[in-house]
């Protein structure tokens, strides 16, 4: 199970906050004690309110930290599960590569967002896509939405760092993964697919000739995409990444 760093840096924040409230505390009773006078009740008071009001706000920021927590550790925990759902019994592996590249590799030339619109249209076709975006690297490291295929979102596509949130993990990992059965709440979170609210997620990593990972198809529908991974999804990456890379 993955663990958000969030709790640990609200942790000490909480902790460094209460430290300086009671320094300040302290420091005040030495003032007031050498000069002779008793701290005010006011300032007790006042003190020990910033105190409690601390303390609650660290409390409701570790419930919705938590919160998150929960959903990213299911969609971790489901990981394997969701792979195999993907990698189905299929007797027909060669004639489904076979059949998805006539369709879905383009015919014709193009730059990178072309291209990988062009690819998204026939992954519609063979997939049933609601939506999908591809991001593309050119560091390694960034990466930044190219192209997307029926997005109609009023918020702009976020780019994303290699090894961060979800999206990055794939990268990251260079595994396609699959994500079911996702809370129509929970879209927004863990992807750049806007409003569309599909139930299943399905990533599509690109990798090179020296195996790094170049782009990311982000692909959403409202059933499974149950095609083989090792024997169909993976050729296909190979496939898409041989045009992608020969993009103008």
């Amino acid at each position: 199970m993955r663990k958000s760093r969030v709790n640990i840096l609200i942790i000490l924040i909480l902790i460094l906050a209460i430290v300086v409230l009671l320094l300040g505390v302290a420091i005040s009773y030495n003032a007031f004690n050498n000069a002779g006078e008793s701290m005010p009740l006011s300032y007790i008071i006042t003190s020990c309110f910033m105190g409690v009001f601390i303390l609650t706000l660290g409390a409701i920021a570790l419930k919705y930290s938590n919160a998150y927590n929960i959903e990213i550790n299911k969609i971790y925990a489901d990981e394997e599960v969701n792979e195999e759902v993907v990698v189905e019994n299929n007797d027909n592996s060669t004639s489904d590569l076979k059949e998805l590249v006539s369709v879905v590799i383009p015919v014709t030339d193009g730059d990178i967002k072309q291209t990988a619109e062009r690819i998204m249209a026939g992954m519609a076709r063979k997939f049933n896509l609601v939506s999908g975006i591809y991001y593309h690297t050119t560091d390694g490291k960034n990466f930044n939405p190219v192209a997307d295929y029926a997005l109609y979102s009023e918020n702009e596509i976020a780019p994303f760092v290699s090894g961060e949130t979800l999206l990055g993990q794939v990268t990251k990992n260079k595994k396609i993964l699959s994500v079911q059965k996702i809370p129509d709440d929970y879209v927004e979170v863990i992807s750049g697919l806007g409003n569309s609210q599909p139930t299943d997620l399905l990533f599509l990593p690109i990798l090179n000739d020296d195996d790094e990972c170049i782009g990311l198809f982000e692909l959403a529908s409202f059933k499974p995409i149950k095609y083989n991974t090792d024997s169909v999804l993976k050729p296909l990456c190979q496939e898409i990444s041989d045009v992608i890379i020969n993009a103008k």
